[in-house]
Parts: C-alpha cells; structure tokens; sequence
C-alpha cells in the first residue's frame, strides 16, 4: 500500500517557519529525546533491508543539507551533546572533508554486519555501535539496560566501542547477518507506530534546505539523538 503524504510539509514555499518534530523515545530509549526519519521511504534503508516499497518519484540529493542542518543545530545548542547514527560513511566523509566537526556532535558509526565487530572507528566518527548474538563475544558486549542509564553513546569520555547483544529473530534461531535485514524501525513503522510516519515524514524537509535560525530547535536535555529512526537521506520525494 503507498504511503499518502503531505507534500505541503516538503515545500520550501510554505511562509510559516517550520518546526522540526522531535520525538520522546520509548522501550531502551526511553528518556532521549530524537529527530527520527521515515525509515519506510528511505531508499537507502528500502535496499538494505531488502523492502521495496517505493513508490513516488525521488529528487537525489548529496546529503549535505541533511548533514549541515544537523550542525547548526548542534551549533545552536552547545551544552547539549547529540548523537547522530548514520552507517553512511560514504556521506559523512565527503562532508566533514569541508566541514568543522561541532565539538558537541558525536558521530556513532552504526555497523550493520551482525557479530562481525569493528574495533577501528572510521574518520570523522567518534564510536562504533556493533550487534552481536546474545550468546556471542558475551566478555565484551557492554550495551545494556536503557540508555539514558548509560549514555556511553552520547559522552566522548566513555567507551567508544559499543557492543550490543541482540536476540534471536525467531522460534528456529534464524542467523541474520545483517541487522538491516530485521530493522526494528522497518517493522515498528508497518505495524503499531505507524501513525508516527506523517510525523517523521516532516523532518524530510532537512534534506531539501537549510533551516533559518529562528527554525532551529532549542534543545533543553543534556544528551539527544539524530536518528532513532531513519538514516541520512540523499533522495527526497516528489509527487507523481
């Protein structure tokens, strides 16, 4: 089924200022707050998780504007330290090339290869968020609990190697090599979230122009996330 959106929320001609949708999390998350995207219409998450559901036309963007509005509002916001997940390596370093690197931003590389651990954080990146089987490298998973308890994610003073166990993804124990291919947010997004969809599908708007800076949000936590659901986007939608 095609998801309806409201094209409105993409145009850069609507006069009033936009305000970004930051959401409350729940579940592990709960206690952070986030500025998520639409994972269902991201043609890169589409791929990955091996979902192809779209169905509109797509203007191809580098991801700069997306990656550029997130450090202003970092910027905006210096005593709060923000956490962006990205596996977008491809992005981020054609980026952060011409770009200073907000203090307060911290990039959290996000492996999607299940029980294949990366030691070595990529340039520009500051963690690496790894899964892992619950019953694998169990010496070193160090990611349990919820997040707003631990905050190794979101402090550049603590572990920069995050290792998750994760569990299996049904009855036989069916060995998933990439954690793209049972996305959470893929799921949660077709089944009971559903309806937060229009919500997120407002953020899309980062991807298409930079935010004025009465458009910024002012951030009033000590630790945030970009992309609790979502990834970079570097096509936005059109109408048919």
């Amino acid at each position: 089924m095609e998801h309806k959106i409201n094209i409105d929320n993409l145009s850069t001609k609507n006069k009033k200022p936009f305000k970004v949708h930051i959401s409350n999390m729940s579940g592990k998350l709960q206690g952070i707050q986030a500025i998520n995207q639409n994972t269902t219409t991201n043609s890169y998450c589409q791929k990955q998780s091996k979902n192809q559901l779209i169905t509109f036309k797509l203007k191809k963007h580098d991801g700069k504007i997306m990656l550029e509005n997130y450090c202003l509002i970092a910027e905006k916001n210096p005593r709060c330290n923000i956490a962006l997940w990205t596996k977008r390596i491809d992005v981020t370093n054609k980026f952060f090339n011409n770009r200073t690197k907000p203090k307060n931003l911290i990039l959290v590389f996000s492996n999607s290869k299940v029980n294949k651990i990366i030691y070595k954080v990529p340039k520009y990146f500051d963690k690496v968020f790894n899964n892992v089987d619950s019953d694998k490298f169990i010496q070193e998973q160090n990611c349990f609990g919820k997040c707003i308890d631990c905050l190794k994610c979101y402090d550049h003073d603590k572990e920069n190697i995050i290792i998750e166990p994760i569990k299996k993804y049904s009855k036989n124990k069916e060995e998933v090599k990439s954690i793209c291919e049972k996305c959470y947010s893929f799921e949660m997004l077709q089944g009971h979230r559903k309806n937060c969809q229009s919500a997120f599908d407002r953020n899309e708007i980062l991807a298409d122009r930079l935010l004025t800076n009465e458009e910024l949000p002012i951030i009033n936590a000590h630790s945030f996330r970009i992309h609790g659901h979502g990834e970079i986007i570097t096509e936005t939608r059109r109408a048919i």
